[in-house]
């Protein structure tokens, strides 16, 4: 059972301090430039350098030993007081798979055993200092290459995302984030438009696809019905009159139409979201942000062509009775919004709000 005298958990900096064998190579390396980065160190003030191991036996793990100096800095806090008062402080981490010398060094045996009797009998680092200055190339090569292919990588060391530009062009948005500052479209991250580049830019563009998506992102519950049909106004230019030049080529049964509007049946489509709680419910009525990032996301699809026709439902258990009063408040209904008269038996009989949407295509 826990005890009042219970001690706080150690930081991973320190696990990694105090048993640095624990961790993998690639694993250490990024912990310590992602912790750098978090407090503002990384780049000045702190140097990550890499030594060859002199071990003669079989390496029990991938690192050997890792150094924080100069001075006895064995912890994460004072490390950072030593940097934020101007100090220098370097990591000396010795990795035991990679490197010139040891058991598993490019170099002869002979060579390892030379440098290590020169240290242990005359105090003489020179030899391997000047080993080190290859190995130093050799290893942050590695460590490069190994975030070549892992996305997080560089994310987490240099704060920056080189795949992100990559993603945004084949979502088909143009002039992508350069040099991996992050932004926005529409009020849409950057990263959701790579992470849905796929089903964006899928053709022909589906109901479930754009119902997937939504659902998703917004993490409710959305349907979408295609082929709902809406009237569409007809110019006046392109109306049909008897006796006109312009309708010359309109016939009977081919072209030729009366009145100032028609039925189509292929530009409007409904989307239903819900039933949800009155918060999700307000959070994508007209005019509010929830709204704003609905059309922003039905823009990324580029379909300028349809009508959007959102349909909010309600759970009728979320439903407030109205009731007219001269104080206004959060427990109030709006006419048109969230006002619903009650039916037989006080249930409310129709909890929907309905309100159109055309987005335009998205650019930038």
């Amino acid at each position: 059972m826990q005890t009042s005298e219970r001690l706080c958990e150690a930081s991973v900096i320190d696990r990694l301090l105090a048993e640095p064998h624990r961790f993998q190579f690639a694993q250490a390396v990024r912990l310590l430039l992602r912790w750098l980065r978090k407090n503002g160190l990384a780049g000045e003030g702190a140097v990550l350098q890499f030594r060859n191991s002199l071990a003669m036996t079989f390496p029990p793990s991938e690192i050997e030993a890792l150094e924080a100096g100069p001075g006895a800095l064995d912890s994460a806090a004072r490390i950072l007081d030593g940097l934020r008062t101007g100090g220098a402080v370097r990591f000396t981490l010795t990795p035991a798979f990679v490197g010139l010398l040891g058991t598993q060094g490019g170099l002869p045996l002979t060579v390892t055993e030379r440098i290590a009797a020169s240290l242990r009998w005359g105090d003489d680092d020179s030899a391997r200092a000047f080993v080190d200055l290859f190995t130093q190339r050799l290893t942050t090569l590695f460590v490069r290459a190994l975030g070549k292919f892992r996305l997080e990588q560089t994310i987490d060391t240099d704060g920056t995302d080189t795949r992100l530009p990559l993603m945004l062009a084949l979502a088909g948005i143009r002039n992508g984030v350069a040099g991996g500052v992050q932004g926005e479209l529409n009020g849409v991250p950057d990263e959701v438009m790579a992470y849905y580049a796929g089903l964006l830019r899928t053709r022909p563009v589906s109901a479930n696809a754009v119902a997937n998506v939504l659902s998703d992102y917004f993490a409710v519950p959305i349907a979408l019905e295609p082929f709902v049909g809406n009237w569409d106004h007809i110019p006046d230019h392109k109306r049909s009159r008897l006796g006109s030049r312009e309708c010359s080529g309109a016939r009977l049964g081919n072209g030729a139409m009366l009145g100032n509007r028609l039925w189509r049946r292929d530009q409007q489509v409904d989307i239903h979201i819900g039933p949800v709680d009155r918060p999700d419910f307000e959070r994508f009525l007209p005019g509010t942000p929830g709204a704003a990032a609905l059309e922003s996301m039905l823009a990324l699809f580029g379909l300028p062509a349809l009508t959007f026709e959102v349909r909010l439902h309600l759970k009728p258990s979320a439903s407030r009775r109205v009731v007219l009063t001269s104080r206004r408040g959060a427990e109030t209904s709006r006419l048109g919004w969230d006002a619903h008269l009650d039916g037989e038996a006080g249930r409310v009989a129709r909890t929907e709000t309905g309100y159109a949407l055309k987005p335009s295509v998205a650019r930038r």
